[in-house]
């Protein structure tokens, strides 16, 4: 799953709420990104989120593979990041 959010007003970080069983600082590109790992209750997911440089647009990367690396999904960001 992919999102796209226009985060006009929200200021310059993005806020995260939530209990994670991993949150790590990234880079997708030039752009600092939040690594998140939710494996809870027969519930998994990974998440990259980021806000691009110099934009209110706030991108969203989203897997409930474990098939799928951290460094597959940053590459799967990249490419989004590369797109826009």
């Amino acid at each position: 799953m992919v999102q796209v959010r226009n985060e006009e007003g929200v200021g310059d970080k993005i806020s995260t709420v939530g209990s994670f069983d991993k949150m790590e600082k990234v880079k997708v590109r030039e752009n600092e990104a939040a690594y998140l790992l939710w494996d809870h209750d027969k519930v998994y997911s990974q998440q990259i989120e980021w806000l691009k440089n110099g934009t209110k647009l706030s991108y969203s990367v989203m897997t409930r593979s474990k098939d799928v690396t951290k460094e597959q999904l940053i590459k799967i960001a990249e490419s989004l990041y590369d797109a826009k």
